[in-house]
């Protein structure tokens, strides 16, 4: 099942940070480049998601992110991962990053 959220990246001291706007307890975390940090991002989202749904907790809607404002040098950029690569017969690990 794909699942898409918007995050904001940001560039700080030559690292690329991301975070998730619609998911404020999922800490911002960051790379070197945009390509890992990106996919970083997919298993972040991925592992999210997994984790509310075993334990039954709400999971917030996703953001339009046409609508939201980019602040300075901020991009905003969706975020699409396939959830069923992080469902196993375990539970998810307690913290995504």
């Amino acid at each position: 099942m794909l699942k898409i959220y918007p995050a904001v990246y940001h560039t700080e001291d030559g690292k690329i940070i991301c975070r998730f706007p619609d998911l404020p307890e999922v800490p911002a975390f960051s790379g070197e480049d945009k390509e890992s940090v990106a996919e970083k991002a997919k298993e972040v989202l991925g592992r999210y998601y997994v984790k509310k749904s075993q334990d039954r907790e709400t999971i917030p809607d996703p953001s339009n992110a046409r609508l939201m404002q980019a602040e300075g040098d901020d991009v905003i950029e969706y975020v699409y991962t396939d959830i069923d690569q992080y469902w196993d017969n375990t539970k998810a690990k307690e913290i995504w990053v």
